[in-house]
């Protein structure tokens, strides 16, 4: 049920065909680890920053760069970087290259870890537009298109849905990413949408309102897919780039020789591990262990589980 028309223009299947061909490069280009962690985090930053656009908090990435690091909140912007990294992980964790169908009830997870700041929003939109919601999922995936597309539409569908509020814009940019990672488009952990700027979401905005007005989807596709492909542009250059990472000391990157263990014990798909395991394996205080797995888990190489005493962690 996608309320605006669209065809698949010559522009369109182009755009479309450039971003696959920057995928497959990116896929393809061997990478030395800690390279790969640098860009990894540097994508993070940018990902989260991109949302807290989208959020209405504005932030620069110096800004949530310390946050990521120490955890240490001291605001509600300070919140939403730490629920939105939550967010991203569980989208990583769960929808990428998945098989599964995403349902209506496949959003709770999403919208329980969103910032406190959407989560009321968000309940109420999803009981007040349930059915709207769940035929645009099963629309979405029932067209057979590119993930980008999907991503696209879902965006603008939400968007409109919730007359552009905070939240509801929050939670289209958040299902956005959802398809592309289920689409096969995370890119090792690499992808961005958007670039940053002070005047995406205005744009975005502008470019939806002239959708909305004429009906017609085809050239807000053609936009999303351009900057998609403009991303995945800049991605292709930084795999080549010593510079495009946070300006932060060396040793952030090191991994002591416990760490380096841990991941290696991770490499079965099936493993996991917790602080009490990583306490008696090398006979460490609880709080050395936790150093450890606090390092690993910032630097996005394992994933937490859980909460409090049942927590456990697993190999991003």
């Amino acid at each position: 049920m996608f309320s605006l028309a669209y065809t698949i223009s010559d522009e369109l299947q182009a755009e479309l065909a450039a971003c696959e061909t920057l995928r497959r490069q990116i896929l393809l280009t061997p990478l030395p680890p800690k390279t790969e962690f640098k860009l990894r985090w540097q994508a993070q930053i940018n990902r989260i920053q991109d949302l807290m656009n989208y959020l209405g908090f504005p932030t620069a990435k110096n800004e949530i760069l310390p946050i990521l690091v120490s955890h240490k909140i001291s605001s509600s912007a300070g919140l939403a970087v730490l629920s939105l990294r939550a967010s991203l992980d569980y989208l990583y964790q769960n929808w990428t290259a998945s098989p599964k169908s995403v349902t209506l009830g496949s959003l709770d997870a999403l919208v329980q870890l969103a910032p406190s700041q959407t989560k009321s929003a968000l309940n109420k939109y999803l009981r007040k537009l349930d059915k709207p919601v769940e035929q645009l999922l099963s629309y979405v995936q029932a067209q057979n298109d590119p993930a980008v597309l999907s991503a696209a539409i879902t965006q603008a569908q939400i968007a409109l849905l919730t007359n552009t509020e905070p939240a509801g814009l929050l939670f289209g940019r958040l299902l956005a990413y959802l398809f592309l990672f289920k689409g096969g488009y995370d890119l090792r952990g690499f992808l961005v949408l958007g670039g940053g700027q002070k005047g995406e979401l205005d744009t975005f905005l502008e470019v939806l309102s002239q959708a909305s007005k004429c009906g017609n989807a085809t050239h807000y596709l053609v936009w999303f897919t351009r900057e998609l492909r403009e991303g995945l542009t800049r991605v292709k250059e930084a795999l080549f780039s010593s510079g495009m990472h946070p300006d932060l000391t060396n040793n952030f990157w090191e991994l002591n020789h416990r760490q380096e263990e841990i991941l290696v014990l991770l490499e079965n798909p099936a493993a996991k591990i917790t602080n009490r395991d990583i306490q008696k394996r090398f006979k460490i205080s609880q709080i050395t262990a936790s150093r450890d797995l606090a390092k690993l888990t910032s630097l996005n190489l394992v994933y937490p589980h859980g909460k409090g005493r049942s927590v456990y962690y697993t190999k991003i």
